[in-house]
């Protein structure tokens, strides 16, 4: 075989491979390159028997992938020893961020002082709207470096604190389903469930900006954050097609209220030409109970596991660690289905939509077409759009869990289905 030019194949054993013949590849992968094709050229993969084992003809017991070469790459050398001083610094995110906003907060100040200089001595009208052009939007820059860049002012003496709790996930996803025909969002995955803070008005705020936005064509909606602390900063950005944000706002009476509500929340609303940005910082909700709580309240009960990564597959059992629940693990879809068409009873089921041969959801439709079957499965994917949406149930699924684990979601599926 010859592999197309700039290109490679990696060979590599099945995942099932040492489960079912006990054998290791013993050069860890077979990287293959294009000049490798000659009449003599071989593809074999050396593998070392850790048992008695056969494998017969038509046995699949590897595989491999065609990749793109890696690009050029040129290294910069560092100077290690100042390298490692700045990684012992414990806080270098941090400090790091912090120094990049006064390094720019200079440039910054030099740009400002010439442009003053220039509108004091020039009497060119023309370079004069350009200049002040420059320090109108030098403004606007410098606003938004002090709200988002500028960690140092993520405090909690410094934010509106509010006793009332909200699930900001829950929040987000009644406001999308109003928008989900215009609607594209991306949610930092590492949000908070629970925040402390005015979910009513940050709600209200949200959906008036969404109501205009919607005008358009389109709506773009990230929300990412910050954590230091106790505190969360949340930074969202909402963009559609409709231009002159900043005259929306002046204009606008609803939009108005909306920067008013947000202002204040102890909030900033930064409009530009094609996006508003918010950004808004709220207290963490700490759950101080403890986890065991759950397992005092589970009855003895049985799940099972279709999850074909290992790690995913550990965490969870490290979570049953002490509890009532007898676990089974399976790697396939098939696996699955096999043991509930001969009987096997589980009160929940776990499955991974990034199975092998069968998805997730695949085998969910697989699992709805028998007559007897009616436990509760729970949906483990990394898609977070889940979480925003109801698309889940639509498959049947009774509930999701998006990867990495959250084990406090985790504990409250428990205790919705076990107790």
């Amino acid at each position: 075989m010859e592999i197309p030019e700039g290109y490679e194949a990696h060979l590599v054993p099945r995942s099932s491979t040492f489960k079912n013949f006990g054998i290791i590849q013993t050069n860890g992968i077979g990287i293959i390159d294009h000049s490798y094709c000659g009449d003599n050229d071989m593809w074999k993969m050396p593998v070392y028997a850790t048992r008695d084992t056969e494998i017969h003809v038509n046995d699949r017991i590897c595989q491999f992938r065609i990749i793109e070469n890696q690009p050029k790459i040129k290294f910069n050398k560092v100077d290690l020893v100042v390298v490692a001083q700045e990684v012992k610094n414990s806080n270098f995110v941090g400090k790091t961020t912090s120094k990049l906003t006064k390094e720019i907060k200079n440039v910054s100040s030099n740009i400002d002082i010439l442009t003053n200089n220039i509108l004091e001595i020039s009497k060119n009208n023309l370079v004069l709207d350009k200049v002040r052009d420059i320090k109108y939007n030098l403004d606007r820059f410098n606003t938004m470096i002090n709200e988002v860049l500028n960690i140092d002012m993520v405090t909690i003496n410094k934010i509106k604190i509010y006793n009332n709790k909200y699930n900001i996930k829950n929040l987000l996803k009644e406001i999308f389903s109003n928008y989900l025909d215009k609607l594209k969002y991306s949610i930092d995955v590492s949000l908070p469930e629970y925040l402390y803070g005015d979910a009513i008005n940050l709600k209200e705020a949200l959906k008036s900006i969404l109501d205009i936005c919607k005008m358009g064509s389109y709506i773009d909606f990230s929300l990412n954050t910050i954590t230091k602390g106790v505190v969360c900063r949340l930074i969202i950005n909402i963009g559609c097609d409709i231009n002159e944000k900043n005259e929306l706002f002046k204009k606008n009476g609803i939009l108005s209220m909306a920067k008013t509500q947000i202002t204040l929340m102890g909030g900033t609303v930064i409009p530009s030409d094609n996006k508003i940005i918010i950004i808004l910082d709220q207290k963490i909700y700490k759950n101080e109970t403890v986890l065991d709580k759950y397992h005092k309240g589970i009855k003895e009960s049985k799940i099972l596991i279709v999850e074909n990564n290992i790690s995913s597959r550990k965490i969870i059992n490290k979570l049953l660690d002490n509890s009532n629940i007898n676990v089974t693990n399976l790697e396939y879809g098939k696996e699955c289905l096999d043991k509930i068409r001969n009987g096997e009873k589980y009160d929940l089921i776990f499955i991974s939509q990034d199975l092998e041969y069968l998805s997730g959801i695949e085998v969910m439709n697989k699992l709805k077409t028998i007559d007897f079957f009616k436990t509760p499965v729970v949906l483990l994917t990394k898609d977070n759009s889940f979480e925003y949406n109801d698309r889940y149930k639509e498959y049947g699924f009774s509930n999701v869990i998006v990867k990495p684990l959250n084990k406090n979601k985790f504990y409250k599926i428990l205790d919705e289905f076990l107790t």
